[in-house]
């Protein structure tokens, strides 16, 4: 069946129908608690357990072998424009959209207690967070 033009609720529902009496899965990028996840739980609810992956290739590659029913990736961030890596692997793997979420990301910075900005001498994130936080980092050139 093709997803192309249906909600989440036809979907969903498809796939129990087709798939057994088991609970349907959704991959996301990295562990419970991240946005991902937040974006996973706020998208499907109850519906569909969350299952953590290591990157968005392994997100890809669970739903194409069935390992999963979803995969929850961003295509888009209104900080860093479009996530290239995720629309080449949706072409590459042949799945499509069936829904889209918008989730409010906000990044904070955390360090030891009674740490002063003036303090801190290096920051460590993943790439794309240092790319959604540019603004606030460049006001800090010697981290």
């Amino acid at each position: 069946m093709d997803f192309d033009y249906l909600d989440k609720a036809k979907a969903v529902d498809y796939l129990s129908r087709t798939n057994g009496a088991g609970i349907q899965r959704a991959a996301f990028l990295g562990e419970m608690g991240t946005f991902s996840h937040k974006a996973c739980t706020q998208y499907f609810g109850t519906q569909v357990a969350g299952v953590p992956a290591p990157s968005f290739k392994a997100i890809f590659e669970a739903v194409k072998t069935g390992e999963v029913d979803f995969g929850v990736v961003p295509v888009e961030n209104s900080l860093t424009g479009s996530i290239h890596e995720n629309f080449d692997f949706l072409l590459e793997y042949d799945l499509k959209i069936i829904g889209e979420i918008k989730l409010r990301i906000i990044h904070h910075l955390i360090g030891q207690p009674d740490t002063q900005l003036d303090g801190i001498k290096r920051v460590l994130s993943p790439p794309l967070i240092f790319q959604q936080c540019r603004q606030f980092l460049e006001q800090h050139p010697d981290w």
